[in-house]
């Protein structure tokens, strides 16, 4: 406030018709005479009578209790160095009414003594109040911004460069508000490699034509994980030109994931409904197929045969590591496939090294950085264990309750994958059985239709040659020699038809 413009001005009637236009006073002390002197628009300020004759203790007292000593320290000051104040603070006028005003003011110093202290006094209610409200508005606003289940943002329409983000950024990715705005290029350097020509490349061109977009896309989290995010933006046009984009960021990677997830399990049992994919094929499959979903997960099936471990499908454990738990027996302390399998229920392990049902067997495991195991029991229809599913990590870790869904979901497919081609095996069985049957019964017809027929052939020419034609003794001896080998022959025929018809 220019103080130039009320001292020595008090009487001029057109200064004063102009501070009254702009509510402002002017107000004096005489440190000489120790009097106060305040204009009519003060006195009006302060809701006393045109008649009111302050005193400079009394004039501090209409401030509130919490400026009353700012003020006072204020006045002080400028009494003893010459400076100059200027302070808002509220009083509270003689009708009791709160109101904020703005008070400045300076010193006169003769030889070096200041012997008057004069100023302003200016009605800045109204507008301090509006400032306030919009100050309060403007907080709920921000507020209501945090609340917002995403990242609440601004940019530049054709830089794409952030001039606001929420502090959810740091809640959902790890990155405080700032980095996006001071670091250049902050958001199209965090998105996935993969994902980064198209993702910028959309929102571009759906900015510089005006068209609010919606868009998935991968990003990298200050922890290195993969969050997927979908963006909804709004263009914000001045004058109809694009000037400002506006979004919000949602975290949709658990819904992503699931969506992927149900796309790898249609894709593997329509695969397991046929009998073109070996069983190998199919787990190994669906195992990388979870991993590429959760891409810090080491999934493994092991198999139980006659009580013991059987490495069936496991693409990402060390080749060292499944040789050495080869053959383990189960049992309530075998890690966590073992005892998964003895007990037919689920095994947390969150911290192999420290676990008493890893006590014989974490020096197997850690070595190869496997720090925590979780495992699930495969049981048959008939309640019996065919193998267990485990999901190792390189860091201990408790499962959240989506990775206990997936673990769910994995089993329930595995069940399926399972019995599918036990079944399958034991109708290619049953078809093999049917067709050596039928061989044998075409065997049996051939050694009817021909290797019977030739012994039976000759026993009768020789039985027509004894009884129709006159023989000497030695030629009817030779005829039953002969009669008596073809009967040898047919009955070894007649035992060879037997034994294949068992």
């Amino acid at each position: 406030m220019d103080l130039s413009l009320v001292n020595g001005m008090v009487g001029d009637k057109t200064m004063c018709e102009t501070q009254r236009i702009a509510r402002v006073g002017s107000w004096e002390s005489d440190l000489l005479t120790n009097s106060v002197m305040w204009s009519d628009l003060v006195k009006e300020i302060h809701e006393v009578s045109p008649d009111y004759q302050p005193e400079y203790t009394a004039a501090m007292n209409f401030y509130k209790q919490e400026y009353r000593e700012l003020v006072a320290q204020a006045v002080q000051k400028t009494i003893s160095d010459g400076s100059l104040f200027d302070i808002e603070a509220i009083i509270e006028t003689a009708k009791g009414n709160a109101r904020w005003i703005r008070v400045s003011g300076k010193s006169e110093l003769r030889d070096g003594q200041c012997v008057r202290i004069y100023g302003a006094i200016q009605d800045i209610h109204d507008r301090k109040v509006a400032e306030l409200g919009l100050l309060e508005s403007r907080n709920r606003f921000e507020s209501l911004l945090q609340t917002v289940d995403g990242i609440v943002w601004e940019a530049d329409v054709s830089t794409l460069a952030f001039t606001f983000v929420s502090d959810q950024s740091m809640r959902i990715l790890g990155y405080a508000p700032e980095e996006w705005i001071n670091k250049k290029n902050f958001w199209q350097s965090r998105i996935h490699p993969d994902d980064r020509d198209q993702a910028v490349g959309y929102c571009h061109r759906q900015a510089q034509e005006g068209r609010n977009h919606i868009f998935d896309y991968r990003i990298i989290s200050a922890d290195g994980k993969i969050v997927w995010l979908k963006d909804i933006v709004s263009v914000i046009k001045t004058d109809g030109v694009p000037t400002l984009l506006r979004g919000v960021m949602v975290d949709i990677t658990e819904t992503k994931r699931f969506e992927i997830l149900e796309s790898l399990e249609k894709t593997v049992l329509d695969q397991n409904a046929t009998t073109e994919h070996s069983l190998k094929k199919l787990l190994s499959q669906y195992l990388l197929g979870i991993e590429q979903i959760y891409p810090l997960m080491k999934c493994s099936i092991v198999g139980i045969v006659d009580g013991r471990l059987s490495n069936w499908c496991s693409p990402s454990l060390p080749a060292p590591y499944i040789r050495a738990i080869e053959g383990l027996l189960i049992g309530p302390d075998s890690g966590s496939c073992g005892t998964a399998a003895y007990l037919k229920e689920k095994v947390i392990v969150s911290d192999i090294a420290n676990d008493p049902r890893w006590a014989r067997y974490a020096h197997l495991a850690i070595p190869h950085q496997l720090y925590s195991c979780w495992s699930h029991p495969i049981m048959d229809s008939d309640g019996n264990v065919t193998a267990t599913f485990a999901i190792y990590y390189d860091h201990i870790k408790t499962p959240d309750e989506n990775e206990m869904k997936v673990i769910d979901r994995a089993v329930a497919i595995l069940k399926m994958i399972l019995e599918n081609k036990k079944k399958s095996e034991i109708i290619i069985s049953s078809r093999s059985r049917q067709q050596r049957e039928e061989l044998k019964l075409q065997e049996i017809a051939y050694m009817q239709s021909h290797v019977v027929r030739a012994p039976l052939a000759r026993l009768m020419g020789i039985i027509d040659l004894i009884k129709n034609y006159p023989h000497t003794d030695i030629e009817k001896n030779e005829l039953l020699d002969h009669l008596l080998l073809s009967a040898k022959e047919l009955d070894e025929v007649i035992r060879d038809i037997s034994e294949k018809t068992e």
